[in-house]
């Protein structure tokens, strides 16, 4: 069979699982597809046949990584800013400015990309009293604990478009 070339890019766009593909010069669609332990499609004899890497290329989008080299990331002019710590591993960075009608930004690596995504309106006062950052096919929910120290145990909550969604407990710490 053919295997579909930049198949992870168009996955990863669309994380409900319903894939549309170009065959024979038709529109055509996966909708409702089983992605669980899926890793390719292929055309065989004019059927679509699928395979382990497609599952686990859509059920990226709720796991967060070690951010690792953020250097040519951008969050933008900031008064203050977040890190949740994971052990000794960053997995956030936000930050934002004193202006509660501008959104807070924050840096996370899912699905194997750093990826920029942003608050609601609130400033840096939300990013450090907890808020949901939206990405694209997913949002990123920091819960920190009550209080104004400078470390706080956080709950994090990583849901995809799908519903699906992941927890993590780590540390939030502002400064």
């Amino acid at each position: 069979g053919r295997k579909l070339r930049s198949l992870g890019t168009a996955l990863a766009a669309a994380p409900k699982a319903q894939v549309m593909y170009l065959f024979d010069n038709e529109l055509q669609s996966l909708d409702g597809l089983s992605t669980r332990g899926l890793t390719h499609l292929y055309l065989q004899n004019n059927q679509l046949v699928a395979t382990l890497e497609l599952g686990l290329t859509l059920n990226t989008l709720t796991q967060l990584q070690k951010l690792g080299d953020i250097g040519g990331v951008k969050l933008g002019t900031r008064a203050g800013g977040c890190t949740l710590m994971i052990g000794k591993d960053e997995m956030i960075i936000a930050g934002g400015v004193n202006d509660r009608a501008i959104p807070g930004k924050a840096v996370v690596r899912i699905g194997d990309s750093l990826t920029t995504v942003d608050a609601s309106v609130g400033g840096l006062d939300a990013v450090k009293s907890g808020t949901t950052f939206e990405g694209e096919g997913f949002t990123v929910t920091v819960s920190p604990a009550e209080g104004d120290q400078q470390r706080r145990p956080a709950n994090v909550l990583v849901r995809d478009a799908a519903g699906k969604s992941q927890s993590y407990s780590g540390n939030w710490i502002c400064g």
